[in-house]
């Protein structure tokens, strides 16, 4: 059985169903943490720390993300976009953009 760490919320959970996989995705500790587990038997698949985060749950800055149906999951915070791949958490493209004008 895999644990949270204390004060790690979940910001978003997504479910990934076969074919293509069956696994939950969850956005973690204000974005900082993306991973995959198995929906059979919880067992950690992949973990992504990604750029930018953590600032979501806690709260600092807000996390946004959306997993789009090519199970690519894309998120933002702190100025941050990231562009993530579900099914092996290779992030595909980074991009660092400045504060709203």
């Amino acid at each position: 059985m895999q644990v949270l760490a204390e004060g790690d919320a979940v910001d978003y959970l997504w479910h990934l169903p076969p074919p293509a996989t069956s696994a939950l995705l969850t956005l973690s500790g204000g974005g900082k943490a993306l991973r995959a587990w198995s929906a059979a038997d919880g067992a950690l698949l992949w973990e992504r720390l990604l750029i930018g985060g953590g600032g979501g749950a806690g709260g600092r800055a807000p996390v946004r993300a959306i997993l789009l149906d090519s199970g690519v999951v894309v998120t933002a915070v702190a100025g941050t976009v990231q562009v993530c791949c579900s099914s092996g958490a290779r992030c595909v493209r980074f991009c660092a953009c400045g504060p709203p004008v």
